[in-house]
């Protein structure tokens, strides 16, 4: 097979296991994300890749290669971290030179790759800045740059964007996306963020506790969450409803109206619920109520357009079948 392939991957530490018998393929080209909360083995399976963490068990290959005994710096990977690891005594264009001065490349090759790089990044007009005058989001695009300028065979990505706020990270999540693609870059991409993952790759594998659980592109699994835990992690509410368990998307539920004024609403197919108002909220430029549902507990809805929201109140709640999955 193209690419990496791991098969039956276990790492530990001591008696721990971090990763257990975990079969993960990534095939030229290809973007793929490990996703999981913090302590989930992701990023030591990353490392194990690398080569920064031996295997326990299993096999590791790239283009059907053995690589469990070829060092880090002959894999023909890249690595770029939360932090950057950028070089403060060097400047934009050093930074993102420095793998080619390693690699000997020849200095005009070498210029002419770091303006290609800059370029893709959006940071021309930075060659010759100090990395301590750019901000995060830049100085992540550099880390960026200097990790893909050795043109790596396979790009190694650890929550690259978690140190970023979140409208940041929002917006490079996006640009990443269109970087790695007009690079053409294998990547494997590590993150806890679901919305992160699911902007930048095109295959994300849900860990948990050391294993795989599920893999898939992002559409297959917000549509169909393997579990009500799975579920819960990428954002869904998880109900009981008639010896039933549903997952019920962030955006499912809207207010409609007050209870007293509900002869005059229609569902036009779609369910509607009674539900009390606990409190009313502001998200995102949106009124939203925190709203309680016999049998499904306290549920978020949009409430935007609606008079006379307030604790207590008794309100008509809509919900769009397309946003309940049954587990």
């Amino acid at each position: 097979m193209d690419g990496l392939q791991v098969s039956g991957a276990v790492v530990t530490y001591g008696p721990t296991t971090a990763v257990d018998q975990v079969d993960l393929d990534v095939r030229r080209g290809e973007v793929v994300a490990l996703l999981g909360p913090s302590g989930c083995g992701k990023s030591s399976l990353l490392r194990a890749v690398a080569g920064l963490e031996p295997l326990s068990a299993g096999e590791l290959t790239w283009d059907g290669a053995d690589m469990r005994q070829i060092p880090v710096h002959r894999r023909g990977f890249g690595l770029m971290f939360q932090d950057g690891q950028l070089f403060p005594h060097r400047d934009v264009a050093g930074n993102v030179a420095y793998g080619l001065q390693m690699a000997g490349l020849p200095r005009g090759e070498q210029q002419e790759r770091v303006a290609e790089l800059l370029d893709l990044v959006g940071l021309s007009e930075h060659a010759h800045r100090s990395i301590t005058a750019l901000s995060g989001g830049e100085q992540q695009r550099v880390a960026l740059a200097r990790a893909l300028a050795p043109r790596p065979r396979l790009l190694l990505l650890d929550e690259p964007l978690s140190a970023l706020d979140r409208a940041l990270r929002e917006h490079l999540a996006t640009e990443l996306h269109d970087i790695l693609r007009t690079a053409g870059t294998t990547a494997l991409y590590v993150t806890h963020d679901h919305d992160e993952a699911f902007t930048v790759a095109d295959q994300v594998a849900l860990m948990r506790a050391g294993r795989l659980v599920q893999t898939g592109t992002p559409a297959e699994l917000w549509a169909q969450p393997v579990d009500a835990a799975a579920a819960q992690f990428l954002g869904y509410w998880v109900v009981q409803r008639s010896g039933r368990t549903l997952g019920v998307s962030p955006h499912a539920l809207s207010v409609i109206g007050t209870a007293s004024d509900g002869g005059g609403h229609h569902d036009h197919g779609r369910h509607l619920l009674q539900g009390t108002v606990v409190s009313v909220g502001f998200a995102r430029g949106r009124v939203t109520a925190r709203v309680a549902v016999p049998d499904w507990g306290e549920q978020t809805a949009d409430a935007d357009g609606v008079a006379g929201l307030e604790a207590g109140r008794e309100v008509l709640i809509r919900v769009e079948q397309s946003g309940v999955v049954e587990l």
